[in-house]
């Protein structure tokens, strides 16, 4: 089989499918960061990974430089919670794999919206982390079929702080920079 594993990093999953697939498999890594890239080809020269084996490429996951029905599997374990355009990478992952294919993605998801914090603004990666509720309708409207999504022992709870807690999180936080009411060293403007 060929997986492609999408937002790869430096490959440790990368190997871990390159060992899964064997010696007749291969494995596709893409990562935006052309560093990582860079060292992660390394790393799989170093495990002895032949290039037809095991290679990484440089390219944002909504829009790769691979052929239409180029891998039997996608995989993602967290770089998918950073792609801003969720509907567009799904699309391109569908245009990736063959009939049959299938895909697991491990991703950060709100079961709820973000609550406003006053003054603030949650970190950037949080603002991209898309709703629970999107996943099926997406998944469905681009095509794929008998999907599944496990989000058991999954817990990562915002929502269940009180209220004295989210105002700690928000002070931690600082100011929101695009509201440009900061000074250098963090305090309000007067």
């Amino acid at each position: 089989e060929t997986v492609v594993d999408l937002g790869s990093g430096l490959g440790p999953d990368a190997f871990l499918a390159a060992a899964k697939v064997g010696p007749a498999g291969s494995v596709i890594g893409i990562n935006l960061s052309s560093e990582e890239v860079q060292k992660a080809n390394l790393r799989a020269q170093e495990l002895g990974l032949s290039e037809a084996r095991c290679r990484f490429v440089t390219a944002d996951m909504e829009i790769t430089p691979l052929g239409a029905a180029t891998a039997d599997v996608a995989i993602s374990n967290g770089g998918f919670c950073l792609c801003p355009d969720k509907p567009a990478a799904f699309r391109e992952v569908h245009r990736l794999l063959r009939p049959g294919g299938r895909m697991a993605i491990s991703c950060t998801v709100l079961r709820t919206h973000l609550p406003a914090l006053e003054g603030k603004r949650w970190p950037p990666c949080m603002e991209v982390f898309m709703p629970r509720s999107n996943i099926e309708p997406i998944l469905n409207s681009v095509g794929f079929r008998n999907v599944r999504v496990d989000d058991t022992n999954s817990r990562m709870d915002v929502w269940d702080f009180e209220s004295a807690d989210l105002d700690s999180v928000a002070e931690s936080l600082g100011p929101d920079p695009s509201a440009g009411s900061a000074v250098a060293g963090g305090s309000p403007a007067k």
